[in-house]
């Protein structure tokens, strides 16, 4: 049993506690079992233990330095089934998943069943009574740290996952897809994919593994959000009010996915542990000029996107030469800056569907940085030159080819063009099929492009790492 802790020791973790929340993007929120791989992590010295870490994050919760939420509890299990009547699988056996609400009516405080298991931000006292229990619940269920929000709310973006009065961003189309909509056209693909139990076992460690190791407040909250949407579409009573209710839901759930995206990617910041710092760590000038949704409509759990980045890179004027160049690959001119700059990159869209949070987390990353790296790849010789940046090789300028395997594989590309128009190419609504999908092309290349690209930038970065 471990002694108390002292007061220069827990003045120590509750400081790490704020400033680790304090750079956690707009939201500055994060799990309970993310704040505990910080503080045991072995690089970290601190003398205490999980109980005492409770302890200490409820007595902030209650001098209302952070709040506490738990929404209620999705879990999701795999289980095998049979399918039949797919659209580019054989007809057999597959690994589905399932999502449920797992009932935890202990620390349940809210009379409103379409309500928080727990928020602080709507009281102001906390039940000894009410900790012991939430003490007991995640000694019996660890799944509880990986659902229970910490965040702080007075420098921090908005959570909202149940309420129904807030002003987030309208989408202008946003909604439900009926079975006869139209989806986009492809070049046909006749082929009919097999895809072994075996193999799909494998490809799901994959996933189970980010999940475990990886998962941040983002999936909860967004799958919490998806969760609300999908149990209002099969309630049989429908009116106008539970009409508005879906579609504002859908909005919510857009806006998460947006700043998801954003916080992870466009404001991160430099971090030698972290490649998708990359562009900010050397202080390239390759800006995000716009990523927004055009569109997000839900078939059943399925959410159909419509998305549009678009992007470039500043170059002065006189480079006529290189501006001549890309033009002539398929760059657009964006504007022109007063100090007689302009901006040269490309519009694109993504149109792709997804059953669940991680496979639009990595579609829309890698999307998202083959394109970024193909155009650093194209100024290389400018950017090398201009920004004095000599330690750059053709192993930089070639860093969007590591992401080609996956983009060919769920995408119809031309190589010998610039792509302006992202659409998955196998497209269907359908859940199951999708995750089966995505499973099959996409997860053994997340495990490869992750553990390629960490270790090439530790690395590359490494004399930083001591730094940060």
């Amino acid at each position: 049993m471990q002694t108390n802790l002292s007061f220069v020791v827990k003045k120590e973790i509750i400081d790490y506690i704020l400033n680790y929340l304090d750079h956690k993007g707009k939201i500055k929120a994060a799990l309970l079992h993310k704040i505990e791989n910080r503080i045991f992590n072995k690089n970290v010295k601190f003398e205490i233990s999980k109980t005492q870490l409770i302890d200490i994050l409820l007595d902030l919760v209650k001098e209302k330095k952070i709040e506490m939420i738990i929404p209620k509890i999705i879990n999701t299990n795999w289980n095998k089934a049979t399918l039949s009547k797919l659209k580019f699988l054989k007809s057999g056996e597959y690994y589905i998943r399932q999502f449920y609400e797992k009932k935890i009516n202990q620390i349940d405080i809210n009379e409103n069943d379409d309500s928080y298991l727990f928020d602080s931000r709507n009281i102001f006292s906390i039940e000894k009574e009410f900790i012991k229990k939430l003490k007991d619940l995640i000694k019996k269920h660890p799944i509880m740290k990986r659902k229970i929000v910490f965040f702080k709310r007075k420098s921090s973006d908005y959570i909202f996952i149940y309420e129904k009065n807030f002003n987030l961003f309208p989408l202008k189309k946003a909604g439900i897809i009926k079975k006869s909509t139209h989806i986009p056209r492809i070049n046909k693909i006749n082929t009919v994919l097999e895809y072994r139990l075996k193999d799909q076992k494998s490809d799901l460690s994959v996933i189970k593994s980010y999940r475990k190791n990886f998962m941040c407040f983002y999936i909860t909250l967004i799958e919490s959000i998806q969760y609300e949407i999908v149990k209002n579409r099969e309630r049989k009573k429908k009116s106008f009010e539970s009409g508005k209710i879906l579609k504002k839901n859908i909005e919510k759930f857009a806006f998460y996915c947006d700043q998801y995206v954003k916080s992870d990617w466009i404001e991160t910041e430099p971090n030698p542990l972290r490649w998708e710092s990359f562009f900010n760590i050397l202080k390239i000038p390759i800006e995000i000029i716009e990523f927004k949704f055009n569109s997000i409509h839900f078939f059943d759990r399925t959410f159909d996107c419509d998305i549009n980045l678009k992007f470039g890179i500043s170059i002065p004027q006189k480079r006529s030469e290189l501006i001549k160049i890309l033009r002539k690959k398929g760059f657009e001119l964006f504007n022109k800056r007063k100090n007689k700059k302009i901006i040269i990159g490309l519009d694109l869209n993504l149109l792709i569907p997804c059953p669940s949070i991680e496979y639009f987390y990595f579609i829309v990353k890698y999307f998202f940085y083959f394109n970024l790296f193909l155009l650093f790849s194209h100024c290389f010789t400018y950017i090398r030159e201009k920004f004095k940046i000599g330690h750059l090789t053709d192993k930089e300028k070639n860093l969007y080819k590591i992401f080609s395997p996956v983009m060919h594989s769920l995408f119809v590309l031309n190589d010998n063009k610039i792509n302006k128009r992202f659409i998955f190419k196998y497209y269907t609504l359908k859940a199951d099929e999708l995750e089966l999908l995505y499973n099959k092309f996409l997860l053994k290349e997340v495990q490869r492009i992750e553990k390629k690209l960490y270790k090439y930038f530790l690395f590359k970065f490494s004399y930083l790492t001591n730094k940060t």
